[in-house]
């Protein structure tokens, strides 16, 4: 079952990923167990990437703050599952941009800011 889409096309509740990922427990059983904290930091994540995406640029500092938190925070595959719902969601909308008669480059920069983000190791 694809993640529950909320506020916008990006934004999705860690409490609604369900399935099997590659053999491995389903993240929505391990995200209930997820410190309220974390969650609290998932619910801003979302908020920043989704934002930084549309060209807010506090919103791109804070996704940067905060994607490296989750990535210590949460077992890899929760941290697979949003990277790859980001990712998509960020694709996506870098292409609708580029569609765009007139589109700015900077619109396009956004988006590929927050892919380099998602993809570093």
């Amino acid at each position: 079952m694809p993640p529950r889409r909320i506020e916008h096309a990006g934004h999705f509740q860690a409490s609604s990923l369900q399935g099997n990922f590659s053999g491995t427990a389903a993240p929505s059983l391990a995200i209930q167990a997820v410190d309220p904290v974390v969650q609290q930091l998932l619910s801003q994540l979302d908020s920043a990437v989704f934002s930084a995406i549309q060209g807010e640029v506090q919103a791109n500092n804070d996704a940067h703050d905060l994607w490296p938190q989750i990535v210590t925070a949460l077992p890899w595959q929760i941290v697979e599952c949003y990277r790859e719902h980001y990712l998509l969601y960020a694709v996506e909308t870098s292409r609708q941009i580029q569609d765009t008669k007139g589109s700015r480059p900077e619109s396009t920069l956004a988006a590929v800011e927050i892919i380099s983000l998602l993809t570093r190791e």
